[in-house]
């Protein structure tokens, strides 16, 4: 068994076979490198926020540089069966960080799509530290609206410590399962890098174990 950390937080485990299961990193925008990819709206005394949402796997990545990463012979790259080794429908959540001083406020939760790429909708009608914390962010304020995707991990992945540590992602033991989350700032999704962030990869391409998620 080898485990490995992905350049875009994610979290990737080899045990036999040309096949890895993967855990998504850092959510990305739906439909970047055009323009702005979080949208606030100001009508009168009410602000909503917009914005497309994926958690995908790194695909591109892994197919070019499986063999290198895990010094695997049975894994051939283009045929590797990518696993994502999460269950159930993950969520997605706004979290508004105030001044210092005040806790952080969750202003929004929906459901993922629930299979690869894991997209989400959000439009969203902000309560005033929603709002607050969205303009400031739109100003280009990092640490003032975060957005978390958070699922849980299939029973039967290893866990690495020391490499989940080099990654994006924060476990979170509850009763049943373990629960992963990542976390974007949107203050970057509002202000995006020259050329836009690395694209997600196509959700046909991943293609989840029946056992885990239904299949693309």
């Amino acid at each position: 068994m080898r485990a490995a950390a992905l350049p875009g937080g994610g979290y990737a485990v080899w045990l036999s076979g040309d096949v890895i299961d993967v855990v998504p990193g850092v959510p990305v925008p739906e439909g970047a490198g055009n323009g702005p990819e979080a949208r606030l709206w100001e009508f009168g005394d009410q602000t909503r926020l917009q914005l497309g949402a994926q958690w995908p796997v790194e695909e591109k990545w892994l197919r070019s540089h499986a063999r290198n990463l895990f010094a695997a012979g049975p894994l051939t790259g283009s045929a590797t069966r990518l696993q994502v080794a999460v269950t159930g429908t993950p969520t997605l959540s706004l979290i508004a960080a105030g001044p210092a001083g005040r806790d952080p406020v969750t202003v929004g939760v929906v459901d993922t799509s629930g299979y690869p790429p894991f997209t989400a909708v959000v439009n969203l009608l902000l309560d005033a530290d929603g709002a607050a914390a969205a303009r400031a962010a739109a100003d280009g304020e990092r640490g003032r609206l975060l957005l978390t995707i958070t699922g849980t991990l299939a029973a039967d992945l290893p866990l690495v410590a020391d490499v989940l540590a080099q990654t994006a992602l924060h476990l979170h033991p509850p009763a049943r399962g373990t629960q992963v989350s990542a976390t974007a700032d949107l203050a970057d999704w509002f202000h995006p890098p020259a050329g836009g962030p690395t694209e997600a990869p196509p959700r046909s391409a991943i293609t989840p174990p029946p056992e885990r998620n239904t299949p693309c």
